[in-house]
C-alpha cells in the first residue's frame, strides 16, 4: 500500500511592506488624543476624569506656547476642591506667563480657598493691573474684601465689576459670560435682583443660538444645572422658600461629578430656604454640611452665623420665646 506523503505546514509568509503605524503611536498624536478626551469630560462636567486626561497630557510634555491645558487643569482642581494642586498649577502659570491677567486671578482663587486672604487680595489686584483683565476679577476681589470685613472695598469691587459687565453688554447684549456672571453677581450681592430674569433669558437665547463649537453635552449642562441653580437662588432672594427648594433639589440631582464648592453653595441655599419656611432643623443640617464641604468658601461665614442663630433659638425654652 502506497504511503501517503506527510502534509507539509507552510511557513507564514511575511508581508511585502510593514503595516501602517497605529494612529496613536506618535507622541504628538497621543497628546492631542488625551487633550480631546480631557475637553470632552470637562464640557460634560466630569471634572475628576478630565483631571486624569489633562495630567496625562502634561506628563507627555507641553509646548511653552501652549498654556491652555494647564489653565483648564487649574479649573478642574478648583472644581473638585483640590486647592493645593490648584495653587501649584497657578504658581507655575504665573512663573511661565507673568504678563497674563488670568494667571494672577487663578493664583488669587487658590489662595482665597486655602484661607490666604491677604495674599489673594494682592494677586487679584495684580491681575487688575492688566487692561485685559476679566470683570470677574473685581468680583473675586470683593469676596476677599468681604472676608476681611472690608465692606467699603467689597462694595467698590462689586460696583466696578457691574460697570464692566454693563459695558460689554452695551456692545453685545447676548454675550454669554457677561450675562451669566452679572446675574451671579447680583444674586450674591443681593442687589438689582429684579434684573436677573432678563439676564437669564439672554443666557438661554445665547445658548440656543450658539454655534457648532458648543457641544450638546455642554448646552445640556447649562440647561440642567447652571441655569437652574441661578433660578433657585433667585427664588430664594424673592422670599419663595418652597419654590427655591423645588428647583435647588432638582439642581442637586443634576450636579456634575466631583464638584465641591458648588455642592456647598447648593446646600447653603437649601438651608437658607428651609429657614424661610420655618423648618429650622432641616436648615441646620444642610448649612452644617455646606460648612464641612467648603469651610473657607464665600458662604461659610454666613452659614455659620445662621447655624449659631438656630442653636441659640433652640436653647431657649418655648415659654421664654
Amino acid at each position: 500500500m502506497e504511503k501517503k506523503p506527510e502534509t507539509e505546514v507552510a511557513a507564514p509568509s511575511l508581508p511585502a511592506t510593514a503595516p501602517p503605524p497605529h494612529p496613536l503611536e506618535s507622541a504628538d498624536t497621543r497628546n492631542q488624543f488625551l487633550r480631546e478626551q480631557a475637553m470632552q469630560q470637562y464640557t460634560k462636567g466630569d471634572f475628576p476624569r478630565a483631571i486624569h486626561y489633562f495630567e496625562a497630557s502634561l506628563l507627555l510634555g507641553a509646548q511653552p506656547q501652549d498654556a491652555w491645558p494647564k489653565f483648564m487643569l487649574f479649573y478642574c482642581y478648583m472644581a473638585v476642591g483640590d486647592y493645593r494642586n490648584a495653587l501649584m498649577t497657578a504658581e507655575n502659570l504665573v512663573r511661565d506667563y507673568p504678563y497674563q491677567s488670568l494667571t494672577y486671578q487663578q493664583l488669587g482663587l487658590a489662595q482665597f480657598w486655602l484661607g490666604n486672604t491677604d495674599e489673594a487680595v494682592q494677586s487679584f489686584q495684580r491681575g487688575l493691573e492688566f487692561e485685559s483683565h476679566p470683570p470677574r476679577t473685581h468680583f473675586y476681589l470683593g469676596l476677599a474684601s468681604q472676608r476681611l470685613n472690608d465692606d467699603a472695598n467689597k462694595e467698590k469691587s462689586f460696583q466696578e465689576a457691574e460697570i464692566e459687565y454693563q459695558e460689554i453688554l452695551k456692545s453685545n447684549p447676548r454675550d454669554f459670560n457677561a450675562n451669566y456672571e452679572l446675574a451671579s453677581l447680583y444674586l450674591y450681592w443681593n442687589k438689582h435682583v429684579d434684573k436677573v430674569p432678563l439676564l437669564l433669558n439672554a443666557i438661554k437665547e445665547s445658548i440656543a443660538q450658539s454655534g457648532e463649537e458648543d457641544t450638546p453635552q455642554e448646552k445640556q449642562l447649562y440647561f440642567n444645572y447652571y441655569l437652574p441653580l441661578l433660578e433657585g437662588i433667585w427664588l430664594y432672594r424673592k422670599g419663595e422658600g418652597n419654590g427655591s427648594l423645588r428647583v435647588l433639589f432638582e439642581t442637586l440631582a443634576n450636579l456634575p461629578s466631583g464638584l465641591r464648592a458648588d455642592l456647598a453653595e447648593i446646600y447653603h441655599y437649601i438651608g437658607k430656604s428651609y429657614l424661610l419656611i420655618g423648618e429650622n432643623e432641616n436648615a441646620r443640617v444642610f448649612l452644617e454640611k455646606g460648612i464641612t464641604l467648603d469651610p473657607r468658601g464665600p458662604y461659610s461665614a454666613e452659614s455659620q452665623a445662621a447655624v449659631r442663630s438656630i442653636l441659640s433659638r433652640e436653647s431657649i425654652s418655648p415659654e421664654l420665646r
